[in-house]
């Protein structure tokens, strides 16, 4: 049997995870990114995974833990430059009907199960979710979005809530040339949502993912 530390790693490189070239329909099936028809959506999630003070075993940890998390066809798992110890869960772009009802989160449960952790100040933030711009009407949908979400981060019932934060890594201001900012604006096709509350539960995930598409809706015209 092969050796396991002489095998491919299940943890990619950082600058693959901008490789898509396919999105995944309401019923699994693959199209060209240039087939664009609706709302896409992708989630990046942050885990820690500190369990050695070897700093030479950590990488092969940390590959066992992904391999016990399992790899998918939707999803994988990336070296990310904001994380000392661990890696990132990204999923391939995906429109709303498969992520609600045909995506298995069952990687959220065994990334519990084997001890990684989670937080609002992992690396980065610890959970963002992508949006591909062709779901905005144009520039000034974006903006209406982006303030629609700021209104809920800044006001008085946030400091309470359990679904939004705010740090150095999700400013609640509006910017374009600030990556940590709430929502960041990408050149890169996409809008990132940075101040929803890293998780492990699939039911609040799905209510965030159904959170963003209502507010795309709600801020199509001047409303």
């Amino acid at each position: 049997m092969e050796d396991e530390c002489e095998t491919e790693s299940p943890i990619q490189q950082f600058h693959k995870k901008f490789d898509h070239v396919c999105w995944f329909d309401d019923n699994g099936k693959v199209h060209k990114l240039s087939e664009f028809v609706e709302p896409l959506f992708g989630f990046e999630l942050e885990l820690l995974t500190q369990k050695t003070d070897d700093e030479d075993l950590q990488p092969f940890y940390d590959e066992s833990v992904a391999r016990y998390i399992g790899e998918s066809v939707r999803l994988g798992f990336f070296h990310d430059g904001s994380l000392e110890r661990g890696f990132e869960i990204a999923s391939k772009p995906c429109t709303l009907g498969l992520l609600l009802n045909d995506f298995d989160w069952s990687f959220l449960n065994r990334a519990e199960r084997c001890g990684a952790q989670i937080g609002t100040m992992i690396g980065e933030m610890g959970f963002h979710v992508h949006i591909d711009r062709r779901s905005f009407a144009n520039d000034e949908h974006i903006k209406r979005f982006r303030r629609g979400i700021l209104s809920q981060v800044n006001s008085p019932d946030c400091e309470k809530s359990d679904w939004f934060t705010k740090n150095v890594y999700c400013k609640p201001i509006e910017a374009d040339d600030d990556k940590y900012c709430a929502v960041n604006v990408r050149p890169d096709r996409t809008v990132e949502v940075r101040c929803l509350v890293p998780t492990f539960s699939e039911s609040r995930i799905k209510e965030y993912l159904r959170y963003l598409n209502e507010t795309i809706n709600n801020t199509k015209g001047d409303k």
